[in-house]
């Protein structure tokens, strides 16, 4: 067989696909939600349709004997951000998935020893 005609097999091929192939889960868009003031609420973010993905941002405090801090800007923080439960709910209601983003940009966390992490891993179901 020619080159030619391998090339347009080829094409023909990859067109007849082009129109077969449905979107995945990689086309999905998450959003970063909890450091912008002027953002609204987790609720308003979900019910925009706009997201399939929301990282809550951050759990910035943790490790070696700190209590855990939650940084959410202006919407809530500390050791507790109880009012959120209820707009989580709401959103995983809504078929979009919620995720806490341990870390970020600032703040004083790290992990000294596998009891510190086990201590730290735990904190969420405890508190």
């Amino acid at each position: 067989m020619s080159s030619k005609r391998q090339a347009m097999i080829l094409l023909l091929i990859l067109t007849i696909f082009s129109f077969t192939i449905t979107p995945s889960s990689c086309d999905w868009i998450t959003i970063y939600w909890g450091q912008n003031t002027a953002e609204g609420t987790l609720k308003a973010a979900c019910d925009t349709g706009l997201y399939e993905i929301v990282l809550l941002g951050f759990l910035d405090v943790f490790g070696e004997g700190r209590t855990p801090s939650l940084n959410f800007t202006d919407h809530c923080g500390g050791s507790s951000c109880t009012q959120l439960e209820s707009e989580i709910n709401h959103c995983q209601n809504n078929v979009i998935e919620v995720y806490l983003s341990i870390g970020g940009p600032s703040g004083t966390y790290s992990l000294s020893s596998s009891d510190d992490a086990k201590n730290f891993a735990d904190y969420p179901y405890t508190s």
